[in-house]
């Protein structure tokens, strides 16, 4: 399969909220407690996001959303570096195809073509699928801190000194980056987006 990854834009977060909180619920079910996830705060923290300066990119396969990240400035201090990695998200039936290295490399390309120096994510200790996973990418661990939903979870800071160092897994081998805006998504039919002519 070749997927085509692309920028997201507002007409595109209704379905990669739903994305999100399938694939979230997914992989933490047993990992965590879920109670406090919603539709609503999802769809929230996604518009929030492209309007404060980050990036969300989809890849597609065939129409289909199958995975997607999210970047943008760190939101706080205790992570150590300018850039931080939101989330990446995989659909379980597209995994270790190489669609989640290459979206973290076209994240990294992102944070240096803004010339951000050094990137990083946190990262469920429990989750250890995730950890290792971003130790393949070269992530060092620097630090943790007790999650913010209270659950007795610890995070973990995973850090890039150098964002141009994951930027090498953009090598072009799974499709091209490009924008392509009101296009369907998902795994799930939805009404059609229609943009604010405000």
């Amino acid at each position: 399969m070749t997927p085509t990854f692309r920028h997201a834009d507002s007409c595109d977060m209704a379905n990669v909220s739903r994305f999100y909180e399938h694939v979230w619920q997914e992989t933490y079910l047993s990992l965590m407690d879920v109670r406090e996830l919603s539709s609503w705060r999802a769809r929230r923290d996604w518009r929030t996001l492209l309007a404060d300066e980050g990036t969300v990119v989809v890849a597609e396969h065939d129409g289909q959303l199958v995975g997607f990240g999210a970047c943008g400035p760190a939101r706080d201090g205790e992570l150590g570096t300018f850039g931080e990695i939101y989330a990446v998200h995989v659909a379980r039936q597209f995994r270790s195809r190489g669609i989640g290295s290459a979206l973290m490399g076209r994240m990294a390309r992102e944070f240096a073509e803004r010339d951000v120096a050094d990137v990083g994510l946190w990262v469920f200790h429990r989750n250890v699928t995730a950890v290792v996973f971003a130790r393949s990418l070269g992530a060092v661990v620097t630090g943790s801190r007790d999650d913010e939903q209270g659950a007795g979870n610890t995070e973990l800071a995973l850090i890039w000194p150098k964002a141009s160092d994951l930027a090498l897994f953009d090598d072009g081998q799974h499709g091209s980056l490009h924008h392509s805006p009101g296009r369907s998504l998902g795994m799930m039919p939805l009404a059609p987006c229609i943009p604010s002519s405000k």
